[in-house]
């Protein structure tokens, strides 16, 4: 669909001053204010004067708009595609900073899409430096959304190249919410390319919780592919717990690429276990590609059985990518044991497409069959291209039933994409059971995406049981989306009871996201009753989602109380979740009460994820019997975006078993994201039940990082059965990740001899040592 901007708004932009009832462009030297809209604060704010240092230069030659439409014509006659584009960006380049908007009015007009797409993102590129609020203002102008993304996102790249102080203090003026979010995204990219010093400032000085997750990751990629090697020293430095496992690994991957030494020193200094697992998974990923002799060769030197086999695994599968003949090799060298079976399995995967009988052989030879099953399934699928019955054999005679199972599946796939009748009449041959039904599926599954109404009346015929019911399901959701007329005879087909329950709510929901009129219209039919409690519990949230007002008219009309409490529980979440003012204005229309209250509740719940001390207020006007849980649950929430923020608030609760309560709470969620500055908050708070439950929680999330660290905390529990119990899972959880490490705490600790050496005795008779 072509973009098209809204034409008051434009015109008002082509204005003297380019107005929108804002000073959005001025003198250099004059203060700006930041543009209002979606996402844009409107609060003023100075910006640091522009200098001829900080400006991109302006073209010798400048284009005035009379000249423009000539251009664009001479432009679009070229030929060559290449050569198209260059001249389009070189023509945004001579649009002077006041002529931007109506040159972009008049390009609208003359260019198609796509080379419209070119000319605009380049001269936002170069407005933005020039006169950054106009630019956002246009920006934000622009529909649809996804289009107005990409401008925004043109406007902050250019901005950021010169002046990325000024980008960061428009972000902080953005307010929460949706648009918050979205310009999180963007603003870190832009000071990933061009200023991550300043974004890293940022990281440290400004961003926590969910706006920092948010952050880090498109920060570090995009720095990432200007310099691998700064950005992860970078990220080693700074990053530490939930960060890590999302954003280094692909840093070092990246780094590895470049400097594979260097990376590797690096990556040495953190575990290959725990959180360190993938990190050295993705670095062996990248390098297995280049050098897989080196990546098996540093693979096979970590430690633990289970971290061993993944890395090998990882090694394995690009090295046959690579070298088929040279991996099998290697991986034939391998003592016998689950270490070769995993980078069996992983070179039988890589090479199933090109060799499915080298892949099939590989497999059976090497005594995987028994542990990697999900293989058989991709083998027996490629071997059946080119026979199917002599797959079906194949598969019939593997030792493992699970193997044979998901072989038979693959098998019947690939079948029933050429024959789905010979495919359903060998499924349904089949004795009862689960091979019948998982090969039924995998038959009705294939037949389905070529001819929809045949797969329907071959499952129509069945026997009425389990098979039927379950394939019936199945077919629900493409009934609805490409023929709800045959679904709507589907349903009636069914005896009353769960399974047309079942298949009428799956086919409700399906044909809701299609055609949400029809689905409506066909759910007022229903009479009252389990199907039509169904049909509407499942529809409500695709229901608030295209138009919550006329769902909540829908959920007053219910007579059955009990299913409209339930309506107006899940109305409440799912459209505070979109529109959290509109819910808490919906909700305090309902009548006064349990109804008002407990939907008042659930909409402050929602509210806490985005915007906490609002949700508080919500909250603290609830009755008495349903603050604690509400307040709890904020708590819960608010820690995962501002922990610092959330322990100030709870530090101001009287005391009592609420404060305890949320104490834990905090620590929990907290010590998922930062354990060691929760760790240094849980100390300064007094001994007793909230810091020893606590306790507990930041031991499970801190062991990953630093084991030792998450024993000293179990060890100082105070109460001495919850110590105990502490003990023994840390005991348990270290046993598998270092036993050596975990019997030196366990010798040092105040765990008593008898129960010590009973602990010792159970690891070492469940978990027997992995012949590697």
């Amino acid at each position: 669909m072509s973009v098209r901007i809204v034409p008051v708004l434009v015109a008002l932009l082509v204005g003297v001053g380019l107005g929108l009832g804002l000073a959005m462009f001025r003198p250099r030297s004059e203060t700006t204010a930041v543009p209002s809209g979606p996402g844009i604060p409107s609060d003023p704010v100075r910006e640091p004067r522009a200098t001829r240092t900080n400006r991109p230069p302006t073209t010798d030659v400048l284009l005035r708009p009379d000249q423009l439409a000539a251009a664009l014509a001479e432009v679009k006659a070229e030929p060559d595609p290449e050569v198209r584009r260059d001249r389009l960006r070189l023509l945004a380049a001579r649009i002077a900073p006041n002529d931007a908007a109506a040159s972009l009015l008049q390009a609208r007009e003359a260019l198609p899409d796509e080379l419209f797409a070119i000319f605009r993102n380049r001269v936002l590129e170069l407005w933005a430096p020039r006169a950054p609020q106009a630019a956002m203002a246009y920006a934000q102008s622009v529909l649809p959304r996804w289009e107005r993304e990409q401008c925004v996102r043109c406007v902050l790249q250019g901005w950021a190249r010169h002046d990325a102080n000024a980008v960061v203090k428009w972000y902080a003026q953005v307010p929460a919410g949706a648009e918050r979010r979205k310009g999180t995204r963007l603003v870190a990219e832009a000071l990933g390319l061009y200023a991550p010093a300043v974004g890293l400032q940022l990281v440290k000085s400004q961003l926590v919780g969910g706006e920092r997750r948010d952050f880090l990751q498109p920060f570090f990629e995009l720095w990432s592919s200007v310099d691998a090697g700064a950005a992860a020293q970078a990220g080693l430095r700074e990053l530490t717990g939930a960060d890590q496992r999302s954003v280094l690994g692909v840093l070092l991957a990246r780094w590895a690429q470049a400097d594979p030494e260097a990376a590797l020193v690096a990556l040495k200094q953190r575990p290959a276990s725990g959180v360190g697992r993938e990190l050295w998974n993705s670095f062996l990923d990248r390098l297995s590609q280049d050098d897989p002799a080196r990546a098996a060769e540093i693979a096979a030197e970590v430690d633990g059985v289970t971290t061993r086999m993944l890395l090998l695994g990882t090694v394995g599968r690009n090295w046959a990518a690579r070298d088929p003949a040279g991996a099998r090799a290697w991986a034939s060298s391998l003592p016998k044991g689950a270490v070769r079976d995993q980078v069996t399995s992983q070179i039988a995967a890589s090479i199933v497409e090109s060799d499915p009988q080298g892949a099939a052989d590989l497999l059976i030879q090497s005594g995987a069959g028994s542990r990697e099953t999900w293989m058989f399934r991709n083998v027996a699928a490629a071997l059946a291209e080119s026979d199917p019955k002599a797959a079906l054999e194949w598969a019939s005679h593997l030792p493992n039933s699970m193997a044979r199972r998901d072989a038979l599946s693959g098998v019947l796939e690939t079948w029933a994409a050429d024959d789905p009748v010979a495919a359903s009449k060998h499924a349904r041959s089949l004795g009862p059971g689960q091979l019948r039904d998982q090969a039924l599926q995998s038959v009705v599954n294939m037949w389905s995406n070529q001819d929809l109404a045949a797969a329907t009346e071959f499952v129509r015929q069945l026997e009425p049981g389990r098979s039927q019911q379950m394939l019936g399901q199945q077919l629900a959701w493409r009934l609805a989306a490409e023929d709800p007329q045959a679904g709507l005879s589907f349903v009636d087909s069914f005896p009353a009871g769960p399974a047309r329950n079942q298949f009428a709510a799956n086919f409700g929901v399906s044909w809701a996201q299609n055609d949400l009129e029809g689905a409506v219209n066909w759910l007022k039919t229903l009479e009252d009753g389990p199907l039509k409690r169904q049909v509407v519990t499942q529809m409500r949230d695709v229901w608030v989602d295209q138009d919550p007002d006329a769902a909540a008219a829908y959920g007053a009309t219910l007579a059955d109380a009990t299913l409209q409490r339930e309506y107006f529980s899940g109305l409440a979440s799912r459209w505070a979740e979109l529109d959290p003012e509109a819910a808490v204005t919906w909700a305090k229309t309902l009548p006064e009460g349990e109804q008002q209250s407990s939907a008042l509740q659930i909409v402050a719940e929602q509210l806490s994820r985005t915007q906490p001390a609002r949700a508080a207020e919500l909250a603290l006007g609830l009755p008495a019997d349903q603050q604690n849980g509400a307040l709890l649950n904020i708590v819960g929430n608010w820690s995962s975006m501002d922990p610092s923020a959330a322990a100030d608030w709870v530090a101001r609760f009287p005391a009592g078993e609420l404060k305890e309560q949320a104490e834990v709470r905090l620590v929990d969620q907290w010590s998922g994201q930062d354990p060691y500055t929760a760790a240094a908050w849980l100390t300064q708070q007094p001994a007793g039940k909230a810091r020893d439950e606590a306790s507990v929680g930041l031991a499970r999330n801190l062991r990953d990082l630093d084991p030792s660290a998450a024993a000293a905390w179990v060890d100082a529990i105070a109460d001495p059965e919850r110590r105990l119990n502490a003990q023994q899972e840390q005991f348990s959880w270290w046993y598998t990740e270092d036993p050596a490490s975990a019997q030196a705490w366990l010798q040092q600790s105040n765990v008593p001899t008898e129960v010590r050496l009973e602990w010792e005795a159970q690891q070492v008779q469940e978990r027997p040592v992995l012949v590697p």
